[in-house]
Formats: C-alpha cells, structure tokens, sequence
C-alpha cells in the first residue's frame, strides 16, 4: 500500500537494522562467494502534520558510514506500509539498548527509540527513493525493488533441484562407499 504523507523526522530517537546487504538495484551485486557490502537500514521516527506517530525505514546506509542525511522541517514522504518481522527459532534476542535491532520487532524498536508515546503495534513505512540520480545516503528503496519479489518461485525451484540433485549424489557414493 503506497502513500504519500507529511510530516517531520525525530531524527534524535532513529535506531539501525541490521547488518544487511545493500539493495539490489545500487549496484552489481556480489557473484559467487563473495560478499555484497554490509550495512543497516535506518528506522526514524517520524510525527504527521495531524499528530499520528510512526516509523519510516528511510534507506540503506553502509556499515563504516558516520554521517548521513538527517532532512529538517516538513516534508512529504512517499513510502510503503509495510509490517515488522516475525521471530523465529534462530533469530537472536535484540538489545535494544545498544541502538542495533538484528531484526524488525515492535517492541525492540519502541525500546531502541526510546518512544514511550507509541503503542504497539507500531506503523511502519518503507520511504521510496524519489530521484534515482540523487543517491545520498540513507538510500531508499526504488519503485522497481518495491514492486518485484525478491526471490522468485522459479528461483526456489532451482534451489529445490540443485539441493536435491546434491543429496541425490551423496546418497549415491556413500552407498558404493559403504558397499565394498
């Protein structure tokens, strides 16, 4: 769901997610085994002009960069809602504490930005990066990353047979190894 709203940031209360790849569309990605740059996204809280408190994933930033675009006064964002992330059995505990979510819970958030005026559940927007030529970090997310699935059912199907075909194989020599 797309909007369009204003308001202003609390840029004193933002925390970080992460660490994360950068966004597919900044750039070649990674080939191989080698790595994508590492960084957080940025979570600022952001207040409306008619009062409604919420929080805005405002862009990728990378994982060494010390300062970064921090807007002052009104403005209008374009953004989609989006939700928080479920924990599951292996995700760690996050220490809101230290300003770092390793994942996106509502409670963790609410703790890092230290906003005791916010009751979960908590709205979440991810900011759409207007002008693809202005890369300044934080970097949003494009239109085109938004609007696509990120891993694609026929990607999951080749998966599925490359992991398969794998096992396949090592059923079959361990079966000729332990036959002699």
């Amino acid at each position: 769901f797309k909007t369009n709203i204003q308001g202003y940031f609390d840029h004193e209360r933002e925390c970080l997610l992460g660490l994360r790849s950068r966004p597919p569309d900044l750039g070649e990605q990674a080939q191989g085994l080698a790595t994508n740059p590492q960084g957080y996204y940025v979570i600022t809280p952001f207040r409306t002009l008619n009062g409604i408190n919420l929080f805005v994933n405002r862009g990728w930033i990378p994982k060494n960069a010390k300062s970064w675009d921090r807007s002052d006064g009104v403005i209008t964002l374009n953004g989609v809602v989006s939700g928080s992330e479920r924990k599951t059995m292996f995700s760690p505990n996050n220490v809101p504490s230290s300003g770092v979510l390793l994942w996106l819970e509502d409670k963790a958030i609410l703790d890092a930005s230290q906003s005791t005026n916010i009751s979960e559940p908590i709205i979440l927007i991810d900011a759409i990066r207007n002008d693809s030529l202005n890369l300044t970090y934080p970097l949003g997310r494009s239109n085109e990353i938004i609007e696509q699935q990120y891993v694609t059912p026929a990607t999951h199907m080749v998966y599925a047979i490359t992991w398969f075909s794998l096992s396949a194989a090592g059923f079959i020599m361990t079966y000729y190894n332990f036959r002699r």
